[in-house]
């Protein structure tokens, strides 16, 4: 696989430029969305990205807007329009299955937004909820990888709850460390997770071609 990146220009609402880079030409999509903050931006997936990368997929990490080099100012109620317009980009370019990752904030606007659009998979590095939240985004049958740093028992807690209540196949990864969000692919169990993740893209994307049943796991 050819390992250099391609920058994108993709155009989002309100006039909005959001700007990445792209990996590959395979017909297996994963989009990579960082959390918010100000000094967040696509490199938050660098540590992810030689593990993930194969001669079947696409790879796209994009800045969301108002970070990095995207434009506008950062406004997370009009993210869920930012992901659709990310996703419409992917369907256009041929995308045959696309797996969604996000970070924090972004982790919860990826649930809601599997509510009511169709994802194959979505990987959530601590989503945060607010009071509700957990129980209620549900999505609709995609298959899910929840992870969390369980030494902050609040998000420990929430990030439980949100997999127990999950519609459709889902995987909890929970480990020893206050880590957060994008911290864990960093942190001293970045190898383990990063496992993981390479295993749950790799397992659902083959129960997709196959037509499997999804089933209930536990880690």
């Amino acid at each position: 696989m050819d390992v250099r990146a391609q920058a994108l220009e993709i155009p989002a609402p309100n006039e909005v430029v959001l700007r990445g880079q792209r990996w590959g030409e395979g017909p297996d999509w994963i989009i990579l969305l960082h959390q918010a903050g100000e000094s967040r931006d696509l490199d938050d997936w660098r540590p992810l990205l030689p593990a993930i990368m194969a001669p079947e997929r696409t790879l796209l990490t994009v800045d969301l807007r108002g970070h990095g080099a995207s434009g506008g100012e950062w406004d997370a109620a009009v993210l869920g329009e930012d992901i659709a317009a990310l996703l419409t980009f992917a369907q256009i370019q041929g995308a045959a299955w696309v797996a969604l990752a996000g970070a924090g904030e972004t982790a919860t606007q990826l649930l809601a937004f599997a509510s009511s659009n169709h994802i194959d998979a979505l990987v959530l590095l601590t989503p945060v909820f607010q009071p509700g939240q957990a129980h209620a985004l549900r999505g609709q049958g995609e298959a899910k990888l929840f992870a969390v740093g369980s030494w902050v028992k609040s998000l420990n807690l929430d990030v439980r709850e949100a997999r127990n209540r999950s519609i459709g196949w889902s995987m909890l990864v929970s480990m020893p460390t206050e880590d957060q969000g994008a911290e864990l692919l960093a942190g001293p169990y970045s190898s383990q997770l990063v496992e993981r993740i390479v295993s749950f893209l790799a397992e659902q994307r083959m129960l997709a071609k196959h037509a499997l049943p999804r089933r209930e796991s536990t880690v």
